[in-house]
């Protein structure tokens, strides 16, 4: 289960970005796409996956904190609401940086990707 894991979070950034170049379910999920786009955007994807980390740390902790300012908010049996609704928004925020980040490495790389249209 651990390698799983592991795995996922190593090809995750990959699989976006095949979607978002090839439009195409089978080749985000066909790990040789997925592994010649890694292979091609070289250290690039090493950039990605740091700033990937980063975001996901910075989401961890402004979760935590909204959830530690609005505790006394917080209500039986369904929860802080309030951190919750909050988070939510940061959470969507922080998509949209990854998504950016992503794009951002793509439109460098695009004459070792081979995008041209």
């Amino acid at each position: 289960g651990a390698i799983t894991f592991l795995w996922g979070l190593f090809y995750f950034p990959a699989a976006c970005a095949v979607a978002g170049y090839s439009r195409s379910f089978m080749a985000t999920i066909n790990p040789m796409v997925g592994i010649d786009t890694i292979k091609r955007l070289g250290l690039s994807y090493v950039k990605i996956l740091l700033m990937g980390l980063c975001i996901l740390i910075a989401s961890g902790v402004i979760s935590g904190l909204l959830s530690i300012i609005l505790s006394p908010l917080d209500l039986p049996k369904m929860g802080n609401l309030p951190a919750k609704a909050i988070g939510s928004l940061f959470t969507f925020y922080f998509s949209v940086v990854f998504s950016c980040v992503i794009g951002l490495a793509l439109f460098k790389a695009a004459d070792r990707l081979k995008l041209y249209r």
